[in-house]
Order: structure tokens, then sequence, then C-alpha cells
């Protein structure tokens, strides 16, 4: 089951300057309020079956946007915790939080994704519109690479779809030809910094569009995928608050 929370919070700031910055500070939150067990479980995995992100909309709202991969992250993320809570308590900046509203705002299945768009007859325009809402960044070979590419987008949509469905999608032997047929043609980017307690990681933020070249059944596939990427984030530490995409279509 894939699930998408928005959690609107009352933050008296005067500026949106880095506010995607406080992703770390509550994963933090979800964490000290989560079993000890489930904590460590996490902590084993090699991608966390949840991410979390906060973003300020375009009416000046505060928003907090959990999503979900299976039953156990949102029982004991969200239902257990979030849904039960009033405010949120932030140690790290000794603040707390009036929760405004809360608010299941999409719930789907891998499975039904891909009954959706690979089985389906309709094909789009073969065009992927997405706002970065938190900054995105990709590591590779020792390095943090600020510079979208089609590789690393779609190298990592795949690895985290597969890690949670039975089906593989896409293996390593057509995957090349996957990432042949897409390019980035239109882009609205600046270079930022997230920052994670003492370190800080080189990313980007803004708007891309992701042209597809190929068949309808690639087109399809690449379409669950994006739209799988609103549920898992895309690139590193989406669950410390990076990576929030929305898909504009």
């Amino acid at each position: 089951m894939l699930k998408q929370y928005q959690i609107k919070l009352d933050i008296q700031e005067k500026d949106n300057y880095g506010i995607y910055n406080w992703g770390s500070i509550l994963q933090g939150f979800l964490l000290e309020n989560a079993k000890v067990e489930y904590v460590e479980k996490l902590h084993e995995m090699k991608y966390n079956p949840y991410s979390q992100y906060i973003y300020r909309n375009e009416t000046g709202e505060y928003i907090w946007v959990i999503s979900t991969i299976g039953e156990e992250a949102c029982q004991l993320l969200v239902e257990d915790n979030i849904l039960k809570s009033n405010e949120i308590k932030l140690k790290q900046k000794n603040l707390t939080l009036p929760i405004i509203s809360k608010e299941l705002v999409k719930e789907t299945t891998q499975k039904a994704l891909f009954k959706k768009w690979f089985l389906s007859d309709d094909t789009n325009t073969g065009k992927l519109y997405y706002k970065i809402l938190s900054p995105i960044s990709y590591k590779s070979n020792g390095y943090y690479q600020i510079v979208p590419n089609t590789h690393s987008i779609l190298g990592n949509l795949i690895n985290k779809w597969n890690e949670y469905e039975e089906t593989n999608i896409i293996d390593e032997d057509v995957y090349q030809e996957y990432a042949n047929k897409v390019y980035i043609s239109k882009y609205k980017l600046k270079s930022t910094k997230f920052y994670l307690e003492q370190t800080t990681i080189p990313s980007y933020i803004g708007e891309l569009e992701i042209s597809i070249n190929a068949n309808s059944t690639m087109k399809n596939i690449l379409n669950m995928l994006f739209e799988f990427g609103e549920y898992s984030g895309l690139g590193i530490k989406t669950s410390m608050g990076m990576g929030g995409i929305r898909i504009e279509r």
C-alpha cells in the first residue's frame, strides 16, 4: 500500500528561506515517537519504506508531506504517531508546532500503478513535468551530483520500485535502453545546499520537464515510475527531507 499524507503546520516564519532543511528535524520527531524495535529495523534497510519533506505552498502555508510504502510504515509512523498528535515538538529547535490539519491526500498500491499504466491502452504525450519541492542530490563515485541526468533519475526510481515490488519491471539488461529513450527537454533549476547537522549536501531544486522518445509501452512504464516517485521520493536522503517531487500533468 502506498499512502501520502499532508500535515499543515503552524510555523511562524517570516520567509521561506531554507524551510526544507527542517526535514531532518521532522524525521527526528517521527523516529523518537516510533517503537524502538521498528526504528532499529529501519536502520538495517537499504531504502526506508517512507519519505517525507516540508515545503511552503503557493498560498504561504507550511505543508509536511509524509509518504509510506507498506502497511507497517503507515501504521507505526503515521497512524499511531502523527494522526494521534495535535502538535509537533522539535527538540532541536526548542519549538512546539501546532498541527492545523491532517489529510490523507492519495493512496494506491504498486500493483494498481502497474495495472493503471502498463496494462493501459492509453498513452500520454511522452512528456513529464515535475516540481521539485525539496532539494535533490545523488552520490556517485564518492561525490554528490548536483546536475540532473536521466540515468541517475531512472536508476534511482527503478531500484526503489524493485526493492518493494516482487516483479522487477526493468532489470539491468534493459535499463540502459530505457535511459537512452529519455531526455531533459526543459528545466528551471538552481543549486542549493541541504543541511544535516554538521554537514551539508550539495543539491538542486526547481522544475524539470522529461521527454520520452519511445514506444507506448516504455512511455507507460516510465510514467508509472515517476508517479511512484511521488511516494518514494527522488535521489538520496528522502526519509530525511530531500527529494520531494510533485508531477504536473
